[in-house]
């Protein structure tokens, strides 16, 4: 029998303002493989083991140990599943995984480019006369995570704008991101854009500076990553990078 498909979904991870246009999209191309081959077993969402999958926002809520427990859970069924990607390679069968890099498995990844993405999403934002673009990423563990930032960080510095500590600091969700905007918006040196690693989060940046009477796009704009369901739910839209 010929194996032409498997779909596997095993994923723990766990804007548009008016100035780049109502409904923006910063496109970020797609990796392809190479030799496909004519049947494939097709991943989605597999993350590597060497990423950091835990969700660590509860934390002091709950017993330590259930967390460890979870996290052991976690790891364990993500060892089990490259494990079974892995056998799939050794029996000299067609592999292809998309959406999410997985560097330990040597076969053909279908992903989004996420340094150009973020690299466009930045330059159009200089581009729109933002001189102090901020980045809310998330765990430097995680292989999206460090070439978006790669691509911010390259992108400010082919524009000649210096980067400081107090542009960079690790904000990935819409919670972590309405407890965090509040003092960002009220430095004296305050940014005026905001790159988010997810939309997620950009959505929770736009909601407080709202809140907060910062007018969206005039004194702060906003770009997140994923192009997700929330960019068409806020108002204004959120600009993001069609992935």
């Amino acid at each position: 029998m010929l194996l032409i498909g498997l779909a596997v979904y095993l994923n723990y991870f766990l804007t548009t303002d008016p100035s780049l246009s109502a409904g923006t999209d910063v496109s970020a191309p797609q990796e392809e493989g190479e030799h496909l081959g004519d049947a494939t077993f097709v991943g989605t969402g597999v993350s590597d083991p060497d990423e950091d999958t835990s969700d660590t926002s509860a934390e002091d809520a709950a017993p330590q140990n259930y967390f460890d427990k979870a996290r052991s859970n976690r790891t364990a069924a993500r060892e089990e599943a490259l494990s079974i990607l892995q056998e799939v390679l050794d029996n000299a069968i067609p592999l292809v995984l998309y959406d999410r890099p997985c560097p330990s498995l040597k076969c053909d990844q279908v992903v989004s480019d996420d340094y150009m993405g973020a690299f466009n999403a930045v330059e159009y934002l200089i581009q729109t006369g933002k001189r102090k673009v901020m980045y809310l990423s998330s765990s430097f563990q995680l292989e999206v995570s460090r070439r978006r930032y790669q691509g911010w960080r390259d992108a400010l510095l082919r524009y000649n704008i210096p980067i400081t500590d107090d542009m960079l600091i690790e904000c990935d969700t819409r919670s972590k991101a309405i407890i965090a905007t509040p003092g960002i918006l009220q430095r004296d040196n305050r940014p005026d854009a905001i790159f988010c690693v997810n939309d997620d989060c950009a959505a929770g940046v736009l909601h407080v500076a709202q809140i907060l009477g910062v007018k969206i796009p005039e004194e702060l704009s906003i770009c997140g990553f994923s192009n997700a369901p929330i960019c068409r739910a806020t108002l204004p839209m959120l600009t993001t990078v069609q992935q």
